[in-house]
């Protein structure tokens, strides 16, 4: 629609105010809908993940960098890399219920079996006293790696926006409007 078509049959106030058709209501609520799912959960889930990394014995806010250099920095080639190979196998549709299936299941897997389960799955690659000669930075990135579990609970938990608000949200959404 252009803008003068658009006055035309709206009036002046509403085109500018609320310029959707009556046929186009149900499609417009339901995206609002599903972008308020996710950006609720995104905020949920933003708010999780620093208490999870504050409250877990042996990290601590210093971990954070860490995580978003030498974590977060892989898991987004990773991720687009993944989703470059859906999106040529399967349609935009199946690409975002299958990633959207993906994070459900790691996070129902992290809620109820890994979290749980935190301490037999620390790794324990260095002792904790020849650990504590070594400088803060490596002990630090060691730490990140003993944690795997938590530190890729903070990994996935991170890429939400870029992944699934940014590329799968507003793919969708171009998809289906014209």
């Amino acid at each position: 629609m252009d803008a003068n078509n658009t006055k035309k049959n709206f009036g002046t106030l509403r085109s500018v105010l609320w310029p959707i058709y009556s046929e186009e209501l149900k499609q417009v609520l339901l995206t609002f809908l599903l972008l308020f799912t996710i950006c609720s959960c995104y905020s949920i889930l933003r708010n999780i993940k620093d208490t999870v990394i504050l409250s877990t014995v042996g990290f601590g806010a210093e971990v954070i960098p860490f995580i978003k250099v030498w974590g977060i920095l892989p898991g987004a080639f990773c991720a687009m890399g993944l989703y470059s190979l859906l999106a040529n196998l399967f349609s935009r549709e199946k690409v975002f219920y299958i990633i959207i299936s993906m994070y459900l299941l790691y996070f129902l897997s992290f809620s109820f079996v890994l979290y749980p389960n935190n301490d037999l799955l620390t790794l324990q690659l260095v002792s904790p006293e020849y650990l504590a000669t070594w400088p803060k930075a490596i002990r630090v990135f060691v730490n990140m790696l003993q944690q795997w579990n938590i530190s890729l609970f903070y990994i996935i938990i991170e890429l939400w926006a870029p992944v699934v608000l940014t590329v799968l949200f507003w793919g969708f959404v171009n998809e289906m409007t014209k």
